[in-house]
């Protein structure tokens, strides 16, 4: 059942991608709703952030999720986390007026495949969402500098590693050892113990220590004072 801050579209005809709208602010909503309507992009669903997006991502099965995450800070970049990995056919598109590292950096780390600075004209809004929807990464020209940080240089290694490798090479950059890992991301340690081997493998590193030495460079983790966990 959709939530107390939900909207669905039943009779909707489905015409190009389909999204959940997610925002915590009904007006916001409402003015990119007006945004998509200028598009072939159908909103089968709006609602806020948190639990009630992921909560219709999974209801729905969208092509794309497309949420300002600023408005419920670490809950909206934990809805794009965990609509990933529970529908892993929904891509994570943001749409936001942040335009600050953090921001950039947690919505990359949690799987987001854009990032989109408002206000944007229809046809780029639904570019973005068609090609985000085909597997293709967007984001907007004044963000540049902070993806580079993250994909480019010493960590141009980074791009060979999927979405869920990157998510586990973030924490082992944190310190987490693989039993907080597992518990993190709701995974069995055996299947960490591989992706953290998977990473190593992608990264060209002989061990967890300098794949850190590389997650912390490309911006990766803040740091923590924790020992690499086995």
């Amino acid at each position: 059942m959709a939530g107390p801050d939900s909207a669905v579209f039943r009779e909707q005809a489905v015409t190009g991608p389909t999204v959940v709208l997610a925002d915590d602010h009904g007006v916001a909503r409402e003015r990119v709703r007006a945004l998509l309507a200028r598009t072939g992009v159908t909103v089968v669903a709006e609602t806020g952030i948190g639990q009630e997006a992921v909560r219709e991502v999974l209801r729905c099965r969208p092509d794309v999720l497309l949420i300002d995450p600023r408005s419920g800070e670490r809950d909206g970049f934990e809805a794009i986390a965990e609509s990933g990995r529970s529908a892993p056919g929904t891509a994570g598109l943001v749409l936001t007026d942040a335009e600050d590292r953090g921001s950039v950096r947690a919505a990359f780390r949690a799987g987001a495949r854009g990032y989109l600075l408002k206000p944007v004209k229809p046809d780029q809004l639904g570019q973005a969402i068609i090609s985000v929807a085909r597997g293709s990464a967007v984001f907007d020209a004044s963000v540049t500098r902070y993806v580079t940080a993250l994909f480019a240089g010493p960590p141009e290694r980074l791009s060979r590693l999927t979405a869920r490798q990157r998510e586990v090479l973030a924490l082992v950059a944190e310190g987490l050892p693989n039993g907080a890992i597992a518990r993190r991301l709701r995974l069995t340690p055996k299947t960490v113990r591989n992706h953290v081997s998977a990473v190593l493998a992608g990264l060209g590193v002989p061990d967890r220590a300098q794949a850190i030495v590389l997650a912390r460079d490309a911006g990766f983790a803040t740091g923590s004072c924790a020992e690499p966990g086995p």
